[in-house]
């Protein structure tokens, strides 16, 4: 049976001194400051902790599976899995203005997963983050990215925010950070609208 993000975080944190934390938008399970264990963004590939000297001879032995990690990770006891998944939330970021709706957008990760892994995996939702409303830019490109992408997108979009940057600094999300900022309370709001679509995607299931 595959692996899943949440078999991976059940056994983690049953690990002693094992803790959870969202850095840049990435889950990562750590011991005091060392990190055993991330996920990239979409939650499709898995780095962890693995002996360098034995990792190109498991990437060969099953490169449908593992892979090396980026140029920069090469000096660290890391490699990466691919993940077991039906379905891929998207986030949408702002950081480069000037570009188009699909920029930021993991969807190469996605076609990678589909084409070698998964066939079945699609992208289920996408959130726009990083949103700046006092722009005509953002609201432009969330348009664009709304229409291109129809009902996949959440009413939820997350506001560009200090305390949404300040809190991976201190090893927290921004939920625990700062529960009542703009930004916790719009990943409230997305956590909430996301859990509605999955009941209605359920109870159509069940007819």
């Amino acid at each position: 049976m595959p692996v899943t993000v949440e078999d991976v975080r059940r056994l983690a944190l049953s690990l002693p001194g094992t803790t959870e934390h969202l850095i840049r938008d990435r889950v990562k399970f750590r011991v005091k400051q060392l990190v055993y264990v991330a996920f990239s963004r979409d939650e499709t590939l898995m780095g962890f902790g693995f002996p360098r000297e034995q990792r190109a001879a498991l990437v060969e032995s099953e490169p449908d599976k593992f892979l090396l990690p980026s140029q920069g990770d090469m000096r660290y006891q890391w490699v990466v899995a691919r993940m077991a998944a039906d379905g891929a939330i998207c986030a949408k970021t702002y950081y480069e203005p000037g570009f188009g709706a699909q920029r930021n957008l993991p969807l190469p990760t996605v076609e990678m997963v589909k084409t070698h892994l998964n066939q079945d995996l699609e992208v289920s939702t996408i959130l726009i983050t990083m949103y700046d409303s006092r722009t005509n830019l953002a609201a432009g490109v969330a348009a664009e990215v709304r229409d291109h992408f129809s009902g996949q997108v959440l009413r939820t979009s997350i506001p560009r925010s200090v305390r949404v940057s300040e809190a991976p600094s201190y090893g927290q999300s921004v939920m625990t950070y700062d529960p009542g900022s703009p930004g916790a309370l719009s990943y409230l709001e997305a956590a909430r609208e996301l859990a509605r679509r999955g009941a209605g995607t359920h109870q159509e299931g069940t007819r």
